[in-house]
């Protein structure tokens, strides 16, 4: 499914008077990959951020299919929009399956229990990033690459339809960065 995402008129600032992001109006979806490039601090991530509702606008709106992104329910959105941020340091030392699940929080009842296709979901991600052998290892003991192809299945379990993914082959070696 075509996700539309359109910023209208869109700012954001981290502090008032300092650096800020604007964004007159840029439409995403009908794509089947966007790439967005540019130096250290122009604002990639920041962008990234505003699309998949994790910073709101200081000004304007960003929209997903006619829907203003803020005033959506975050497991609405999660089931839309998966976000693999640059950076995902571990906060607790869960195994690499724990964390694929996870990626499943947009589609499990209110128990939080997996079901069959929610398995299936979660091992098709492992197959897909070639991790199904270290699923019951904790992150701890994964190197970094491993351990971002861990967070990049978990994406994956998701299911969304719009992915967006922040330097997503950093840590990765050059045969699974392809």
């Amino acid at each position: 499914m075509n996700q539309d995402m359109i910023f209208r008129d869109t700012r954001f600032a981290y502090a008032e008077n300092g650096w800020a992001l604007d964004i007159p109006r840029l439409q995403l979806g009908s794509e089947r990959m966007t790439c967005i490039v540019g130096p250290n601090g122009s604002g990639k991530s920041t962008l990234l951020r505003l699309a998949c509702g994790m910073l709101a606008p200081t000004r304007g709106q960003v929209c997903l299919n006619g829907t203003a992104l803020a005033t959506m329910p975050r497991r609405t959105v999660a089931r839309q929009i998966a976000f693999l941020p640059q950076e995902s340091p571990p906060l607790f030392d869960y195994s690499v399956d724990m964390v694929v699940q996870m990626g499943r929080y947009a589609h499990v009842g209110w128990t939080g229990a997996l079901t069959e296709e929610d398995r299936q979901a979660v091992n098709q991600a492992l197959t897909a990033v070639s991790m199904e052998p270290l699923r019951r290892r904790p992150l701890s003991h994964l190197s970094g690459g491993e351990q971002r192809r861990a967070l990049i299945a978990a994406v994956l379990a998701q299911e969304s339809d719009l992915l967006l993914l922040d330097e997503p082959t950093a840590s990765l070696d050059i045969h699974h960065a392809a």
